[in-house]
């Protein structure tokens, strides 16, 4: 008994749980799990336009249903606090995109979820009818 304890502090000590930990990204986070952002919207059951936006924080977080902040907690290995608190931020640009322009570059304006939903052309419908159903809910 006393070696499975010490192999469980041990593990503990070199991977700490990390579920609330802050998260520097969607896209990031799943990179950093050994997956892509296209496993991330396959696990969360949205696009990759759509992930993308919602790791860019360019969907309005109070538009975002309960559901969707679920699935990208599950889909990441992290709490739905943790995936909250990042979807809160402000919008960021696009990492390792490059502007060239003699101003400077400005972000688009945070969009609805279900708009956002909607617009998806790369969403399926049954995704897009899946999504669209909570609408109903959330009002």
């Amino acid at each position: 008994m006393s070696v499975v304890q010490n192999l469980l502090h041990q593990r503990q000590v070199e991977d700490p749980d990390d579920g609330d930990r802050p998260i520097s990204g969607l896209v990031a986070e799943a990179q950093a799990r050994g997956a892509s952002i296209e496993d991330l919207a396959e696990r969360a059951e949205m696009s990759v336009p759509l992930v993308g936006k919602l790791d860019r924080r360019l969907i309005r977080y109070p538009s975002i249903p309960l559901a969707a902040i679920k699935a990208l907690a599950q889909a990441l290995d992290r709490t739905i606090t943790a995936v909250a608190r990042y979807l809160q931020g402000r919008p960021r640009f696009a990492l390792q995109a490059r502007y060239w322009a003699n101003q400077v570059p400005t972000l688009s304006t945070q969009e609805d979820f279900f708009d956002a939903v909607r617009n998806d052309t790369a969403l399926s419908e049954e995704r897009r009818q899946h999504w669209l159903a909570l609408q109903s809910r959330e009002e």
